[in-house]
């Protein structure tokens, strides 16, 4: 007896939003996940993050709406089995606190529900550099003696501080925070090939003075190098003050340098791909502050089937086995990922076991084994039986002693 069982897998991807460039700058905290993604170094709580929806606050009238919205985001982006919602913003922003994984922050980021995601961090009214150089130690008290420490309240974070001078060695160790360059190529009046890197040392030193780790007044600042004097120091007027303008902000991205678009296009998803699973397009991302398109990810999310279950690479489907087959055994058709197959059912089997057709389940990604298809028996009772079917039926149960009517 052969009876046929149909199954049919299928996923879906959800794709990110891409972010295209604009001609305004970026700092070095958007080049990490498009912008998106801030980080606060040392100072940061591990594993706790801070999420902005990307959802203007509603007016006073509009505050059971947006909080239901926030509802169902909330409980969208980070699931409970995903993380620790610790604190809800429905007033002044948007968002939530919580406890995850960085990769999870990360994932986060890149959600076009999601304004950015940031580090939480411990957060002080000031902050000492111990034995600094003497010329901060000077500028962080008015009277004498110098005390050897220099105190400030302010990193100039977020802050762009334009060197107008012979260039920056933007490779200095001491514009690399974190493992971003706070030094960056603005603008280049000499022409001779240089490309804003500076060939003399003076716009270097004074770059170190503003910004620099050690030396620097403003340790977090954004360097941008202007360079309008040549490697023996010397330049014109005219490059000085004529040759490079700071623009207003452009309307469409609001200072941000960038603006959000969808792109549409297809991505190959390989077999065996799970939930969740990062597929990563190169050179479709956005652009950072030199050009360089990052890259886009693509995360794939499985569509449930109302009839196969996965484990794993394991899969699971109700298989309707006829009463007969299941008394005296036999074998149905089964329809697995690589076509039919033919199961074969032992007699006596019951309504609940297992049937395992190995290597017929999810290939594995990376060339491992497939994983193995099980049969759940579902015995089936024929409910239309012909008067001699019964008559037979009737005979058997007779014979085994059963009360039937």
């Amino acid at each position: 007896m052969r009876r046929t069982v149909g199954t049919l897998l299928s996923l879906v991807a959800v794709v990110f939003l891409a972010m295209t460039p604009t001609t305004a700058q970026q700092t070095p905290s958007d080049q990490s996940h498009g912008g998106r993604f801030h980080r606060h170094g040392p100072r940061a709580i591990p594993s706790h993050y801070i999420v902005v929806l990307d959802r203007d606050v509603a007016g006073q009238q509009r505050v059971e709406a947006s909080t239901a919205l926030n509802d169902r985001d909330v409980a969208d982006l980070l699931p409970d089995w995903a993380g620790t919602v610790t604190r809800r913003f429905d007033h002044a922003l948007n968002g939530f606190a919580a406890q995850m994984t960085e990769q999870q922050a990360e994932q986060l980021s890149d959600d076009p529900r999601v304004a950015f995601v940031e580090e939480d961090s411990v957060v002080e009214a000031l902050v000492t550099q111990s034995n600094p150089p003497w010329g901060l130690d000077r500028i962080g008290q008015r009277d004498l003696p110098l005390n050897a420490t220099y105190t400030y309240t302010t990193t100039g974070a977020g802050v762009n501080a334009y060197i107008i001078d012979t260039g920056i060695r933007r490779t200095h160790s001491q514009f690399l925070t974190n493992g971003v360059r706070r030094a960056l190529f603005g603008f280049d009046a000499v022409g001779d090939g240089q490309n804003g890197n500076d060939c003399n040392g003076h716009g270097t030193h004074v770059s170190g003075t503003v910004g620099g780790n050690t030396f620097g007044v403003a340790k977090a600042v954004t360097l941008w190098a202007v360079r309008v004097l040549s490697c023996n120091g010397s330049g014109t007027t005219r490059d000085q003050r004529g040759n490079y303008t700071l623009g207003a902000a452009c309307p469409e991205c609001r200072g941000h340098g960038r603006v959000r678009s969808m792109r549409r296009g297809e991505v190959t998803i390989p077999p065996g791909v799970t939930d969740g699973k990062r597929i990563r397009l190169a050179g479709q991302g956005a652009a950072g502050s030199t050009g360089t398109r990052g890259d886009l990810f693509f995360v794939v999310r499985i569509k449930p089937h109302p009839e196969i279950d996965r484990q794993g690479n394991d899969l699971y489907v109700d298989v309707a086995i006829p009463f007969t087959v299941a008394a005296l055994g036999g074998e149905v058709n089964v329809h697995t990922l690589n076509g039919d197959r033919t199961l074969q059912v032992p007699a006596g089997v019951q309504s609940g076991q297992k049937i395992r057709i190995s290597g017929q389940g999810m290939p594995a990604l990376k060339g491992q084994k497939s994983g193995d298809m099980y049969a759940r028996v579902k015995v089936s009772v024929p409910r239309d039986l012909s008067p001699r079917e019964r008559e037979l039926i009737s005979e058997v149960a007779k014979i085994r002693g059963d009360r039937v009517k």
